[in-house]
């Protein structure tokens, strides 16, 4: 348990390295969709690559999510109470499908996550496995480029890796 999102971040980042290497993988980032709120255009050029890097205390969810199947998830919303997919529960992460976007970048359409004793959400699953979809998430920040407040809408998976806790 650390102190500050940012420290929480910094060190997940480096196990999730550490742990796909041990298991043979190399981790993907799925980057968030990011959105102008009013117009709902993707944000482009320098403000996307400033609202995919804000610091844990201006966007709740990760711009890029490192993930590699077997990595160790919390859930960061109540999705499927009667399933136990709740907010702090965690989970090992099992397959995701993603899409390349019009921005090159890889997007999570869907995650499938283990939750022990969740229980068959659908006979198509297998027992205990959950599918989580991203979710959308309002943010804002002052842009240094042009001096003015940018609200966007931030689509991701509501997932973090679940190693270091704040």
């Amino acid at each position: 348990i650390v102190g500050s999102r940012a420290t929480r971040n910094a060190l997940n980042l480096r196990v999730v390295h550490t742990r796909a290497a041990q298991k043979g993988f190399v981790p993907v980032f799925l980057s968030a969709r990011d959105f102008y709120s009013k117009t709902k255009q993707p944000l482009d050029g320098v403000v996307a690559r400033a609202a995919i890097t804000l610091t844990p205390d201006k966007a709740d969810t990760l711009g890029c999510l490192p993930c590699f199947p077997g990595m160790k998830v919390m859930v960061t919303e109540n999705l499927a109470m009667q399933h136990g997919a709740v907010n702090g529960r965690e989970g090992e992460l099992v397959h995701v499908i993603t899409q390349r976007g019009l921005d090159n970048m890889i997007h999570a359409r869907c995650a499938f996550v283990r939750i022990k004793d969740a229980g068959q959400v659908c006979e198509d699953l297998p027992m205990d496995v959950i599918p989580i979809f991203p979710e959308r998430t309002t943010h804002s920040f002052q842009s240094k480029l042009t001096g003015r407040q940018v609200k966007f809408v931030r689509e991701q998976l509501p997932l973090t890796p679940a190693y270091a806790y704040t």
